[in-house]
């Protein structure tokens, strides 16, 4: 399963202004427990949640993924080392 989804942060609820989800893609299940993987457009890390809002792809999105790739290929060696 490879969608975009709004993901709730496990976070303490509280009455502030802060940000209670985050823009993530799905990358699978994570365990027997309804958990899923999800890859961080933010920050780039791989995260464990288990409650998200899937929505159809933004198109700023899809663009930071398209920005993402090409940094990605920037990064390629002459022999395809990634960053080496």
């Amino acid at each position: 399963m490879r969608a975009y989804a709004q993901v709730h942060e496990d976070r303490q609820i509280t009455n502030t202004m802060e940000s209670r989800t985050t823009g993530e893609i799905c990358l699978g299940p994570s365990n027997m427990n309804g958990g899923h993987y999800f890859y961080s457009l933010e920050t780039g890390e791989v995260l464990t949640r288990r409650k998200w809002t899937e929505l159809p792809v933004p198109t700023d999105v899809i663009s930071r993924l398209k920005e993402m790739s090409m940094d990605l290929n920037d990064n390629v060696g002459e022999e395809g080392n990634y960053g080496e």
